[in-house]
């Protein structure tokens, strides 16, 4: 379990960002840049415009952004690792709220992980442990949210988003509300995950995704790939990915 504190702090700036309560934030989120993202979209001009008038003062111009949020028809938060045992107690905070649990086969994850921080053999399989325990755990809370909010949760597979990105993201447009992809984003999505030759930077969204979504079975030694789906193999059947 997280610190009960930190847990607060979470959940209380998860509930503003998600109803626009923009001026009640913690001074950090805004200060440190936590959504800078959103400040290149065009409905954020005006709050852009704000700053430059005011030697970039933010208090000055957080009603600018709260305008600029409530303009929104979907706003939304990408969260990292955050325990599913939460998000019940999000859903109580903000009764709105649709929730798309995103998950990928675990190994995937440490493949990725490594290139960044270049574990040891034995620490990278200790770190792997560590995820697939908090992977189990989250599905098991998730399965018990669901039954309670059926309505309000949508599990997503990154194999299966990768391999079938217009179907998918259909299917999360729905989801969340709309009713037809807009024909400019499913052109994106085409352009975007059928490339023939993936960008060298991983932040890059130019990428054949059904390419990188196996990536990491040519990257890792067998040797490797063969210790981690054991040390993983009941999490790896949850979830139903190949051993």
């Amino acid at each position: 379990m997280l610190n009960q504190s930190l847990t607060e702090e979470r959940m209380r700036t998860l509930r503003q960002v998600l109803t626009c309560d923009i001026t009640n934030l913690d001074t950090r989120v805004l200060q440190e840049g936590v959504l800078r993202t959103a400040f290149h979209s065009p409905p954020v001009e005006p709050y852009r415009t704000c700053l430059s008038k005011n030697d970039n003062y933010w208090p000055n111009c957080t009603a600018t952004l709260k305008a600029a949020c409530q303009n929104y028809s979907i706003v939304s938060a990408k969260t990292v690792r955050t325990p599913f045992y939460l998000i019940p107690v999000l859903i109580s905070a903000v009764p709105d709220l649709k929730v798309i649990y995103f998950t990928r086969d675990p190994r995937a994850v440490m493949n990725s992980r490594g290139k960044i921080h270049h574990y040891k053999d034995s620490i990278f399989l200790g770190h792997l442990q560590n995820l697939c325990l908090r992977m189990k755990e989250d599905f098991k809370h998730y399965t018990r949210a669901f039954h309670r909010h059926p309505s309000q949760i949508m599990h997503v597979v990154y194999e299966e988003l990768a391999h079938n990105p217009v179907k998918v993201s259909r299917e999360m447009f729905h989801f969340l509300g709309g009713r037809d992809l807009p024909n400019a984003t499913e052109a994106w999505i085409r352009q975007n995950t059928k490339a023939s030759i993936s960008s060298e930077s991983r932040m890059s969204t130019m990428k054949n995704s059904s390419a990188t979504a196996e990536k990491w079975r040519q990257d890792l030694p067998p040797v490797l790939i063969t210790q981690m789906t054991e040390v993983c193999k009941e999490t790896l059947e949850i979830f139903g990915y190949v051993l």
